[in-house]
């Protein structure tokens, strides 16, 4: 695992698709923490969606670990989307799909962290 950084006593990781296929269950549960949501552990692997490519999904990706326990603190899935001929998406753009934080480690600043590193 590619570590790239550090919050607190947790390493950040980049979330590649071997790191991804690891901890698939763990993630899926503080996926599924979002409200609506209601994802299984190959959701996480995708790297399409309909007519959607998730450009450069593994590069924008990341994990966050207690390196104590290899529990998954959080996560943050990001893909690099190409412009469409739409009003929406009229040039390419880096598109944040999903950040969840585990509940024990909400309201932490975690989340806050995790983006700031990831942009």
């Amino acid at each position: 695992m590619k570590k790239i950084s550090q919050i607190g006593d947790f390493g950040v990781y980049l979330l590649d698709k071997q790191v991804a296929k690891k901890y698939a269950e763990d993630i899926t549960k503080i996926w599924n923490l979002i409200p609506l949501s209601n994802h299984a552990p190959e959701d996480i692997l995708q790297e399409s969606s309909g007519s959607s490519q998730y450009y450069g999904k593994w590069e924008h990706s990341l994990i966050v670990l207690d390196e104590k326990t290899e529990q998954v603190v959080a996560f943050v899935v990001g893909y690099e989307r190409a412009a469409e001929k739409n009003q929406l998406y009229t040039k390419d753009s880096l598109h944040l799909k999903s950040l969840s934080v585990a509940a024990r480690y909400q309201n932490q600043g975690i989340g806050r962290k995790l983006i700031t590193i990831w942009l």
